[in-house]
């Protein structure tokens, strides 16, 4: 039986990298599916928009053009994965496994706040950083993430470790899904009262992405530094068994 405390720590790790990486790979595809209860393909409102901005630049917007930049926003996090998962054992070494984590909290904040002001600032460049910035986090993530919490726990109950970041992945995917439902944040009226319009993106991407992640890295900072990092990378066994 695991001690609370080092129940708490797997918990904090895995809203911290587990829910983040879930959610956004989910919430891209479930907020697009309903405009005025019409189903639409995928990635609708996201083109609307950039073709609402590329014609209040230059008098019209072209179907393809659009096409292609509302691919580029939705891939840009894929794009931003790829890096991230490159770098994350350089991370994961260099800086250690909870200050990666920390680190890494930086550019998802700030892409959650790029991707939540887009309308305002009416760019959808903006987006595609957002987006490929919150990719490079949660591709990190996903290395960094379940390393910490099986080093953190003894060997017996490594497994358990790996099942709790497979399990917060797919809860972070069911919610950003169900949230996405006309029952719950998907209605006509919920939205312009949020927000004033029907900003899908941006409440989404702000209070469910941005509050975990900063309330996740701020408990994280009260957590032990992985044994296994300080005794093998650091060589300083006497903390490592603290």
């Amino acid at each position: 039986m695991l001690p609370l405390k080092l129940k708490a720590i797997l918990f904090v790790t895995a809203i911290s990298t587990s829910f983040q990486f879930g959610f956004h790979t989910g919430v891209i595809n479930a907020p697009y599916q309903v405009v005025d209860f019409v189903s639409l393909p995928s990635v609708q409102l996201i083109s609307d928009f950039i073709g609402n901005v590329t014609a209040d630049r230059h008098g019209s917007a072209d179907e393809a053009y659009v096409t292609v930049i509302a691919s580029v926003c939705v891939s840009g996090f894929l794009i931003g994965g790829l890096a991230g998962a490159l770098i994350s054992g350089l991370l994961a070494n260099k800086l250690g496994r909870k200050r990666a984590i920390l680190v890494l909290s930086v550019p998802c904040v700030l892409g959650c706040i790029f991707i939540m002001v887009c309308q305002a600032v009416r760019s959808f460049e903006i987006i595609i950083v957002g987006r490929l910035l919150v990719g490079v986090a949660c591709g990190a993530y996903t290395a960094v993430g379940p390393l910490y919490m099986s080093e953190i726990v003894p060997l017996s109950v490594r497994g358990a470790a790996g099942v709790l970041n497979q399990l917060m992945i797919v809860f972070s995917l069911l919610l950003s899904q169900i949230l996405g439902l006309r029952q719950l944040m998907g209605t006509k009226d919920l939205w312009p009262y949020l927000l004033g319009k029907r900003n899908f993106i941006a409440i989404l991407h702000s209070g469910l992405n941005i509050i975990p992640c900063i309330l996740g890295s701020a408990l994280l900072l009260l957590c032990p530094e992985s044994p296994r990092y300080l005794y093998i990378i650091k060589r300083d066994p006497e903390t490592a068994r603290a």
